[in-house]
């Protein structure tokens, strides 16, 4: 890691303040991923699991022009304002959009379905045109790589935090306040998210400042396409991202599957699971930091990366337990959460080496974040078919796709980044 000495700080209260975002983030995120399409979508709503996979599919899709767009808008506004007042704009609709998201409206399945389509593929919207401010602000914060150092860590801590309490709570809220329907459940559980989410979000927006990112920048379409096409870093780090969003896809999604059809066990001990791994993936990025302190942000995501890989490939010649997955899981998880924030870092620096001097932090994390959550599209997909098929009862199919799928594409994610040029300092390219 690079250190810059510049003006640009952040006060401790606002790093962790700036996490708390990430946490309000994944109260949709996460549940989205692990409940939507599975739990309401397919068990409450009725709609079959290929149709629910081609709504999600669709609505990522949208994202190849909402993201860019929200990064563009992002970037030509005002110096100071580029990112903040579109987070706080957002907060509000974005907490309703969750709530409608999960509630129903007809007992039709035929109507639930359509409700579905539109509601997802609405709040997907939502969450791109907001989700992409706070992405950028990364870069906008401070130019001090040790202090995006410090905000990619809070917001891993803050998401990690997130993932754990919907992973905690969720069930157990739906079932409580359902009394019995889970579609009532799901829908009272949906707008507890939806206030914690706006208050979430509005917090960060009023006490997070921007200090960096310069003036408003002026270029057409097809200029921002070729500054992207030629940014190494960016499509380095990007290809690097979407790889890991398809293995994060596999890896959460398939746990209950492996449970029940690989080791044999309540397909509710997947909890247990899932939980390791997430507090295991928050210790790992309290480590990040300081080790890439010392051997750079790019090795310690490529070790993570390939790290996280590498051990959960050993679960295809384990003996197959509940004992060794728990601890495989956890050591896994250990090095994946090393990785995630310095996928962040490597971002933030990639949007400031344009040569002529101008910060693109907009666009540089909107056509990420586009490609992240169409790879998420993508994994979900691909794993909806394989659940559809007679790999539902087929243990050696759930085993690809829960440790060999994942497994490789996070090692993939690693190698990758040995591509990732060297980025000189600021005061390097200005002198």
């Amino acid at each position: 890691m690079t250190l810059r000495s510049s003006a640009a700080r952040a006060a401790p209260g606002e790093i962790v303040t700036y996490g708390i975002g990430d946490l309000a983030f994944n109260l949709i995120w996460t549940t989205m991923l692990t409940y939507l399409v599975y739990y309401y979508y397919t068990e409450t709503c009725g709609i079959r699991a290929e149709v629910a996979g081609l709504i999600v599919l669709g609505a990522r899709v949208t994202n190849v022009v909402l993201d860019p767009l929200a990064g563009v808008v992002v970037d030509r506004r005002q110096f100071g304002r580029k990112a903040r007042p579109l987070l706080m704009w957002g907060a509000v609709p974005l907490g309703i959009l969750t709530w409608l998201a999960f509630t129903t409206i007809s007992d039709d399945v035929a109507t639930r379905t359509i409700w579905a389509a539109v509601t997802y593929c609405t709040l997907c919207g939502a969450y791109s045109l907001v989700n992409t401010p706070y992405g950028a602000m990364t870069t906008l914060i401070s130019d001090d790589e040790a202090v995006r150092g410090r905000l990619a860590v809070s917001r891993m801590i803050g998401a990690t935090i997130g993932m754990l309490l919907v992973g905690m709570v969720t069930l157990p809220l739906v079932d409580a306040l359902g009394q019995g329907s889970r579609a009532a459940g799901f829908s009272r559980t949906a707008a507890i998210y939806g206030v914690l989410v706006a208050g979430g979000l509005l917090l960060t927006g009023r006490v997070c400042r921007e200090r960096a990112g310069g003036d408003p920048l002026r270029a057409s379409f097809g200029e921002i396409v070729q500054t992207l096409a030629s940014n190494r870093a960016w499509l380095v780090v990007t290809f690097s991202m979407g790889l890991n969003m398809i293995g994060q896809t596999f890896l959460f999604g398939m746990t209950p599957y492996y449970v029940l059809k690989v080791l044999l066990r309540p397909d509710g001990e997947s909890g247990l699971l899932l939980t390791v791994l997430n507090i295991l993936f928050l210790a790992g990025s309290l480590v990040a930091l300081p080790l890439a302190l010392r051997i750079g942000s790019r090795m310690a995501l490529l070790l993570g990366a390939t790290g996280g890989g590498v051990l959960l490939l050993l679960l295809d010649v384990l003996p197959q337990s509940m004992p060794v997955t728990f601890w495989t899981m956890a050591a896994a998880g250990l090095l994946l959460g090393i990785a995630a924030p310095m996928s962040y870092v490597l971002l933030a620096d990639s949007a400031d080496i344009d040569s002529s001097g101008k910060t693109v932090a907009g666009v540089c994390y909107a056509a990420n974040s586009a490609v992240c959550k169409i790879s998420f599209g993508i994994g979900g997909y691909l794993m909806t078919l394989l659940l559809a098929s007679e790999a539902r009862s087929t243990a050696w199919l759930i085993q690809r796709g829960f440790v060999d799928v994942s497994a490789a594409t996070f090692l993939l994610s690693g190698l990758i980044l040995f591509l990732y040029p060297r980025i000189r300092s600021r005061e390097a390219m200005a002198a």
